[in-house]
């Protein structure tokens, strides 16, 4: 008789379970459509005009092309490696889509969607 009643529990708790899944599958489609009519998707990716430009204030903000050593990138993390720490303007970096931004022992160190290959093919740094 327990047996029983453990597998009708068991049944039961499966059964509010697919049940939960399908009522969270129908918000999320409802949610979806609701903003495509609002206009609310998610943003376009920048075109590569509007990217070089980002990268050439960027590169402005680091000093110029004369200040930058390397570059470097893990995951999101872009990494510059600066001559002079000095000449790199922390405010204009802070008005761009930058976030996590770190300046310390002579590299600037940012997360962006930018990669390096983007940067490079505007700016190649001295030295490579």
């Amino acid at each position: 008789m327990v047996l029983l009643a453990v597998s009708n529990l068991f049944t039961v708790i499966v059964f509010l379970l697919f049940m939960l899944m399908g009522v969270l599958i129908v918000v999320y489609i409802v949610r979806d459509i609701i903003r495509k009519k609002q206009g609310k998707t998610k943003p376009k990716k920048p075109s590569k005009k509007t990217n070089d430009n980002l990268i050439r204030q960027l590169i402005s903000s680091l000093g110029g092309h004369s200040n930058i050593i390397s570059i470097s990138q893990d995951g999101s993390r872009l990494r510059f490696k600066v001559q002079d720490e000095s000449l790199v303007n922390a405010n204009e970096l802070q008005n761009y889509p930058f976030s996590g931004i770190m300046i310390s022992s002579g590299q600037v160190k940012l997360s962006s969607d930018l990669t390096k290959e983007e940067i490079e093919s505007v700016f190649n740094p001295k030295g490579e």
